[in-house]
């Protein structure tokens, strides 16, 4: 069943991965898409949406811009900003969505999905709450988004 309210994306890139049962999806609303054009209806912005079990985890979505007085295609990203995505629903079915703002169209930018698990490490014979990195993706944006 389809909410009646809810907003239908037009352009959709999906990753899902079965191997940790995570998936994905940079949406772009309200765009114009001519063949292989796409002109967005608010360009520089762009919906995330993260979906799959979590230990109460925390998504977050670094926008990066490359630098281009910088060759190395690894190491010319510069971050540009970083959204932490709402969370719903329970650690066998989470959800972490948001809209991310990346910045200018018609320039080279990527975002960078970030899922923290909360744990424990040991340190100074103690032990302290603490974040691990359970997921990280590198998504580039084309220069139309």
């Amino acid at each position: 069943m389809v909410n009646a309210g809810a907003r239908v994306p037009t352009v959709a890139r999906r990753l899902v991965r079965s191997t940790d049962q995570v998936d994905v999806l940079v949406e772009l609303f309200d765009a114009t898409v001519d063949g292989d054009e796409v002109t967005p209806a608010a360009p520089g912005e762009v919906d995330v949406r993260l979906s799959g079990p979590d230990n109460v985890n925390v998504v977050s979505v670094v926008v990066q811009e490359a630098d281009p007085d910088v060759a190395d295609p690894d190491l010319r990203w510069v971050d540009a900003g970083t959204t932490v995505l709402t969370r719903s629903g329970t650690t066998d079915e989470a959800v972490h969505e948001g809209r991310v703002a990346v910045g200018p169209t018609g320039t080279e930018r990527r975002i960078v999905v970030e899922d923290a698990e909360p744990g424990t490490i040991e340190a100074d014979g103690a032990r302290v709450e603490a974040t691990s990195v359970a997921y990280r993706e590198v998504i580039p944006i084309p220069a139309a988004w």
